[in-house]
């Protein structure tokens, strides 16, 4: 009789497996048993780390603590507080909730547990690999402390495939801030090898938890936006977008109080700083998103790092919309909005080749721009402009720029196009590939009102110029999933940029204060639509700075 091939793993065996699915490195270990601090509604929570927690992990709270009987049950796989059965899971709020984390971490490490509840007297518990060594007395204040050392000690491979001692530093410092980020009513600390890191005080307001985390500069100019649709709630806390950095790091979303990671809702929050930002430079921004339990999907990840929603397209709608709302009524970015009185400009008309006149100071419903006078030019490209609080530079490419992209986004209607048939074909100057490409793509081109031949372009939205209506096939073809409004868009910079003022192109004083007259009617006058800024002001106590004249 042949004996079975299949037998059933070790509970030591299967935490060990299991511990490589949810402890891959130290910073999971201080991750897991956060959550459980925090679960257990502790309202102060200390990290202790040394040599990036090789050596030593050490988490202490304030929370309701463990009795004696919980003690050995807490590193049982599977055993927990917080699910019984499906139904809890459905509508589970808390961060933990598998019952797999103590287990798989007391199996690759030496571990001691110490808690007290409120009804219960101190107890600590011992653990090496998984084996529990002792229970016995010991005198604290309610909470528990986990303290971990000589962690993968018998899993000697994975020291392999660690990462470097700055990088496992990097990965702590960065978890801490969005465990600190997440729960503003709880006070957090991290040490590392004996030195504070960071604290929080736990107040709640989370623009003071903002100042204390990245610094004054970041508090200052981030503002609070709240906005609600169906079963969801969201508080945005939105930077300028004057602070902004070369990675997303500094974009931070956290679903019913746990931080995730959600590309949708990400994107969403670009495309609502959408024209505000330069290529590669993104913004400071906290979005919190309360949500009922049983519209989320939070156990699709073993760190529960990703989540799903319940229409999420909506959702991320929504978030773009009350974005790029906030932004176009309250954030000036650079500089402060003042009442300016236009009426010396109401004649003018600053000559572009497509008359772009829209923007007559009698259209203009609210100003936006300070008063300021014209000084003079700087390099041929700035003009200078002053008024009581200081100096102003405007770079006029920049500044043409968004007069004109605005003017083609006003006059580009998307619903009824006007198509211009001509007699004659325009010849291409694409190169002979993406001419091949465009005889395969004629349906599609259609669609955004380009008839094509191997001749050249026959037919073509009446706004394009001949000069562009090469590059406006190029860019169809290039993203063959462009809706007409993308469209729009990425043609109008593209043709903005193209005949806007160029660096050295002279400029009187009467065509830059019209420019300013014409800047004044954007609905986002600050910035390029690549992102750039129109206008930067230099106050007279930054001056004074300079010359030490304040401290």
């Amino acid at each position: 009789m042949m004996m079975a091939n299949i037998k059933l793993m070790s509970n030591q065996l299967a935490n060990m497996i299991a511990a490589g699915e949810v402890v891959e490195q130290p910073q999971h270990v201080i991750k897991e048993l956060v959550e459980n601090a925090m679960d257990a509604k502790a309202k102060h929570i200390t990290i202790d780390v040394k040599d990036e927690g090789l050596s030593l992990i050490r988490v202490e709270d304030d929370g309701i603590g463990m009795s004696e009987e919980d003690l050995p049950l807490s590193i049982q796989r599977h055993a927990t507080s917080k699910v019984f059965n499906i139904e809890d899971l459905q509508s589970i709020q808390t961060l933990g909730f598998r019952g797999e984390a103590l287990a798989a971490i007391a199996s690759v490490s030496k571990l001691k547990i110490f808690s007290k509840s409120k009804e219960t007297s101190g107890k600590v518990m011992e653990v090496d690999s998984g084996e529990i060594k002792s229970i016995h007395d010991y005198a604290m204040n309610q909470g528990t402390i986990v303290e971990i050392t000589q962690l993968f000690f018998n899993t000697p491979a994975r020291f392999k495939f660690m990462k470097s001692s700055f990088q496992q530093q990097k990965y702590i410092r960065q978890l801490f801030m969005e465990m600190a980020l997440s729960r503003p009513t709880i006070s957090f600390q991290l040490i590392e090898n004996d030195k504070i890191y960071k604290q929080t005080s736990g107040s709640g307001d989370t623009l003071l938890l903002i100042e204390e985390l990245f610094g004054k500069q970041y508090a200052t100019v981030t503002q609070k936006v709240t906005t609600q649709i169906a079963h969801t709630k969201m508080e945005l806390f939105l930077g300028s977008p004057d602070i902004n950095v070369s990675t997303k790091s500094y974009m931070h979303t956290f679903v019913n109080q746990r931080y995730v990671k959600h590309y949708g809702i990400q994107e969403s929050i670009l495309s609502g700083y959408d024209g505000r930002l330069m290529t590669k430079r993104y913004p400071f921004v906290l979005c919190y998103i309360t949500i009922d339990p049983q519209r989320i999907d939070i156990n699709i990840h073993p760190q529960k790092l990703h989540v799903k929603l319940t229409n999420e397209s909506v959702l991320a709608y929504h978030i773009r919309e009350t974005v790029a709302n906030h932004l176009n009524s309250t954030i000036r970015p650079l500089v402060r909005p003042m009442q300016i009185k236009d009426d010396q400009y109401s004649s003018q008309t600053l000559e572009f080749e497509e008359n772009l006149d829209i923007y007559e100071s009698n259209e203009v419903k609210q100003t936006k721009i300070p008063t300021m006078y014209y000084i003079g030019m700087l390099g041929g490209t700035y003009g200078i402009f002053q008024n009581h609080e200081g100096l102003f530079l405007v770079d006029a490419h920049a500044a043409q720029e968004r007069v004109r992209y605005e003017y083609y986004q006003d006059k580009f209607d998307i619903k009824n196009v006007t198509q211009i048939q001509r007699i004659v074909a325009f010849p291409w100057t694409l190169d002979n590939e993406m001419i091949e490409d465009a005889m395969k793509q004629t349906s599609l081109l259609k669609s955004f009102q380009f008839d094509v031949s191997k001749e050249g372009i026959h037919a073509h939205p009446q706004l394009i110029k001949e000069v562009d209506l090469n590059h406006a096939v190029e860019i169809i073809l290039n993203d063959q999933t462009l809706s007409m409004s993308q469209f729009k868009d990425q043609l109008s910079k593209d043709m903005s940029c193209k005949g806007s003022i160029k660096a050295n192109q002279r400029i009187s004083q009467h065509e830059f204060e019209h420019l300013i007259a014409s800047l004044n009617a954007c609905d986002e006058p600050y910035h390029c639509p690549h992102g750039r800024p129109t206008i930067i002001q230099v106050t007279y106590q930054d001056i004074e700075k300079m010359f030490k004249r304040i401290v």
